[in-house]
């Protein structure tokens, strides 16, 4: 019953585009049956492998997929490899966890009668991307390599013949490492490694300039160039007789595997690294359906997280009370929650630690007067953004060893945000049994996310944001369907009991 609701004549209509542009030599097998396999696959955690095998000799695949009985799979790999690629170049899977909103709002006890607004709730967990993270210097010797196999496409050689004639060591061995060939330890080994990588590119420079092609390329060896470059401006620069070393710190948004050029490094925590991606759901408080499921690269600030899922969910109705985290309230999201009237953003106050001294939350800061009292009852103005306590005021006070370090010379300063009033607030309300109350709903999210991330996986199944999109939208729909399921048989268990 379910299937035909979500798969209806118009959205079968709109799976059928994807094949009219660029249609199989063979006929297509129906894309609604393809989009319900990729369901079972989110719902049973099944390889493409898998999800034939399944079809084929699982009773209860084919009940599901009407092919009871078959001897044969409806599909083959290659055609759900297809189909999936044409399902996300169309960007349907974010229509697809829509449709089952819908299908949610035509059953009984989801409580869609009122239209008062949306109480959403939004997390985000860590996604360790399907690539390799590699270093430096493996990432440079690899890039080369992509380089020479394009190169070799465009000349018409193997790679092979390609290194020989360029009389390159590196990039030929089993890896970047072992051809190499010497002892690590210390800054002289990295930076002979980087010289001898560099002495490479040189060659093979050299060497494709002897060709005379005449300006002629192709798109694998100018996008094999581009990387190269890319890998060598983010982690190196010339030092003071040209050679190439390790620059200090790292790049702000630092490449970090050549498999999946789209993960980073990030933290969900100062003892969390990431490497890869995060995913991020908000979830209707009201019915536990998820209305919107994202990804992106690790180290993206959590208020774009927010601003991602923001399209999917006007499309839902208006947002009248946002429940968040901190990381999260300089989205647009939590802006425009805030600025409609009647809209309300909960999140916990920041919690400020300060060695055991007084922390700003120990100050009154009275916003509309501009001023801070202390809490020896000191009163300042705020001047710009900032309330500066006098160096002899401090300096005299008895509670000053509760305020600040022992020989400090100055006196105590408070900065004051540009959003002080509604820090202050959360602080407050988190103070009363309501507000703490209020609070706890966002756990509902957590729980969500948590089934979320158990049948998704620790590890990306895709390399990429826009696939990994598709993955995590295909495991919101999964669970918003068992939602359903669990609706529907706790309201014919409540008949039953009645009856």
């Amino acid at each position: 019953m379910h299937r035909h609701r979500l798969f209806d004549d118009g959205f079968q209509e709109r799976l059928a585009t994807m094949y009219a542009a660029a249609p199989r030599g063979n006929p297509p097998t129906s894309p609604a049956l393809l989009a319900t396999v990729v369901l079972l696959q989110a719902y049973a955690k099944a390889s493409d492998d898998d999800a034939v095998q399944l079809a084929e000799t699982d009773v209860r695949w084919q009940l599901v997929l009407d092919c009871l009985g078959a001897e044969d799979a409806p599909f083959g790999k290659a055609t759900l490899v297809d189909f999936r690629a044409r399902f996300v170049a169309a960007g349907l899977h974010d229509e697809l966890l829509r449709r089952t909103v819908e299908l949610a709002k035509e059953t009984r006890n989801f409580g869609y009668k009122q239209a008062a607004g949306l109480r959403i709730a939004i997390d985000s967990a860590p996604l360790e991307g399907a690539g390799k993270v590699e270093d430096t210097i493996n990432l440079l010797g690899h890039a080369l390599r992509i380089l020479v196999h394009a190169l070799a496409a465009l000349v018409v050689l193997t790679p092979a013949e390609v290194i020989a004639q360029a009389r390159l060591t590196v990039v030929g061995a089993t890896s970047i490492k072992a051809g190499l060939d010497q002892e690590w330890g210390g800054d002289e080994a990295t930076q002979h490694a980087l010289q001898t990588l560099q002495e490479e590119v040189q060659r093979v420079t050299a060497w494709i300039a002897t060709r005379q092609l005449g300006g002629v390329s192709t798109q694998a060896v100018e996008a094999a160039r581009a990387q190269l470059a890319h890998l060598t401006a983010q982690n190196t620069a010339p030092d003071a007789q040209g050679c190439l070393a390790l620059i200090e710190g790292v790049a702000p948004d630092r490449q970090i595997s050549i498999s999946d050029p789209e993960m980073r490094h990030g933290r969900k925590s100062a003892t969390k690294r990431i490497n890869g991606y995060k995913q991020y759901v908000a979830i209707d408080l009201d019915t536990s359906l998820t209305l919107a499921a994202s990804v992106l690269p690790a180290n993206a600030p959590e208020a774009q997280g927010a601003d991602k899922l923001r399209p999917a969910l006007d499309l839902q109705g208006p947002v009248h009370q946002l429940l968040i985290d901190c990381a999260f309230t300089s989205s647009q999201l939590a802006t425009a929650v805030a600025a409609t009237p009647g809209g309300e953003v909960i999140c916990r106050a920041v919690r400020v630690q300060n060695y055991g001294l007084y922390t700003k939350q120990d100050f009154t800061i009275d916003v509309a007067a501009s001023t801070v009292r202390c809490p020896a009852n000191k009163l300042v103005v705020i001047r710009g953004d900032t309330a500066h306590f006098a160096d002899v005021t401090c300096a005299a006070c008895p509670q000053r060893p509760a305020c600040q370090k022992p020989g400090t010379k100055h006196g105590r300063t408070i900065h004051v945000g540009p959003d002080e009033e509604a820090l202050q607030a959360r602080a407050a309300r988190q103070k009363t049994p309501e507000g703490r109350a209020q609070l706890r709903c966002r756990t509902a999210v957590e729980h969500t996310l948590a089934h979320h991330c158990r049948r998704q996986g620790p590890r990306a199944r895709y390399r990429g944001v826009t696939k990994n999109d598709f993955d995590a939208c295909r495991t919101a729909a999964v669970n918003n369907l068992l939602v359903i399921d669990r609706r529907l048989r706790q309201h014919v268990e409540a008949e039953r009991e009645a009856a």
